[in-house]
């Protein structure tokens, strides 16, 4: 999404994004989060999704965190966290082992991952035969999928 011009951010809980990544690939990682400018809440906990905001807290200092958000990509563990999503007012999907499909499964939670966060990006930029060049518009687009 990052790729595609959108604005994005990554809450971890652990002190490290990708903490299990190979050496090799991390760097690789880490310079295309800071060529893309992606937000990274290291050591944060969400404690609930309201609407369009997402309410967490930075562990170490207990300092509130809070996120406003067009569209969610929930990607949590190695099983499915449920919550209650009834009230979620912005697209929505679970991502990788914590869909449900297959867990400890890296090659499917990679491809599931990927496909889904690849849709979101294009729906969100070509909606109703139209391409939509920034956040205004889609915003205006009131595009929900």
């Amino acid at each position: 999404l990052a790729q595609k011009g959108l604005k994005v951010s990554i809450v971890e809980m652990m002190d490290k994004i990708a903490a299990g990544e190979s050496s090799t690939v991390m760097p690789l990682i880490v310079k295309d989060f800071e060529k893309h400018e992606v937000a990274q809440y290291i050591q944060t906990k969400v404690v609930s999704i309201k609407n369009n905001v997402i309410e967490a807290v930075h562990t170490p200092d207990e300092a509130p965190v809070e996120l406003k958000a067009d569209t969610i990509i929930n990607a949590l563990g190695s099983k499915k966290n449920i919550f209650d999503d009834a009230k979620l007012t912005v697209p929505f999907t679970y991502v990788g082992d914590c869909s449900g499909e297959k867990t400890a499964d890296i090659a499917s939670a990679i491809r599931t991952g990927y496909q889904k966060v690849r849709r979101a990006g294009e729906a969100r930029r070509y909606y109703r035969g139209k391409f939509f060049t920034n956040e205004e518009d889609i915003i205006a687009g009131k595009l929900l999928y």
